[in-house]
């Protein structure tokens, strides 16, 4: 697709495992794609190269997706103005008018389907490109999972089994300093921080569609936008006990990566 489709991407997001999911994906339809950790990164990135795309995540230190998409709007005439598509976990109609009253173009649910992202890659000019048909998929994991779905997880990656377990290891290594960060702004009574740092945790286990912690972390999310303390810390103890079992899942999985050929 990327011979028959060339475009400049680039994808703004400041979570690790999103980045590694994102340009996993894209390099499997032959895409290159650059990287900015935030807004501010965003505009100096346009600056040196002339992109076609931006993955916008719409929340991120600094300077946010919605902040930088409307200073690139002040900035570019439409004709020279690159085609901006949210990263979002929340896709609620606010949520959904927010992007586009900031200036986006469309938006992309997380976690990311190979399909969808096909589509929008396709809507960036009217060019005709097949979109492939997900192949029937069963895991080979001997294990059942309950934290999350292991085979929409995994069919996801089907001939790049080598980047889901990436991104298992990445999310593996950075969990405790997501946790860390959601406790210490809790602790603070640091509302703005106690959203950004829940919305965070929550991109990054959907990315793996693990239902519950995304739900548990949502939550968080909305007393911290809400402003609502009390009950907070019940909702976080429940957090990292479904974590600590969606841990040691994705471990078993992790254990048996030799079965699947990778």
């Amino acid at each position: 697709m990327g011979k028959k489709h060339p475009l400049q991407i680039l994808v703004a997001d400041d979570n690790r495992v999103n980045q590694l999911v994102i340009v996993g994906l894209l390099e499997k339809l032959g895409y290159q794609a650059d990287i900015a950790i935030n807004g501010v990164e965003v505009l100096q990135s346009l600056e040196k190269c002339q992109y076609d795309l931006i993955l916008m995540d719409c929340h991120m230190p600094q300077m946010d997706g919605f902040d930088a998409t409307k200073e690139i709007c002040k900035k570019y005439e439409k004709a020279k103005r690159p085609r901006i598509v949210a990263l979002t976990a929340s896709t609620t109609k606010e949520d959904i008018d927010h992007c586009i009253e900031s200036g986006m173009n469309g938006f992309i649910a997380k976690p990311i389907v190979l399909g969808t992202l096909i589509k929008s890659l396709t809507e960036i000019q009217s060019l005709s490109t097949k979109i492939e048909s997900v192949k029937d998929f069963k895991t080979k994991s001997k294990h059942c999972f309950s934290t999350f779905d292991c085979n929409t997880f995994m069919s996801n990656y089907q001939e790049i089994e080598d980047l889901a377990f990436e991104a298992i290891q990445v999310f593996l290594s950075t969990l405790p300093t997501l946790t860390s960060a959601i406790e210490e702004s809790i602790h603070a009574k640091n509302f703005k921080a106690i959203e950004l740092s829940a919305h965070t945790l929550k991109g990054a286990v959907s990315n793996f569609y693990a239902e519950q912690s995304r739900i548990l972390a949502w939550k968080i999310e909305q007393m911290g936008h809400e402003k609502k303390i009390d009950g907070i810390q019940n909702i976080f103890d429940d957090l990292m006990l479904e974590l600590k079992k969606f841990s040691e899942e994705l471990q078993k999985l992790e254990e048996e990566k030799a079965v699947y050929g990778k």
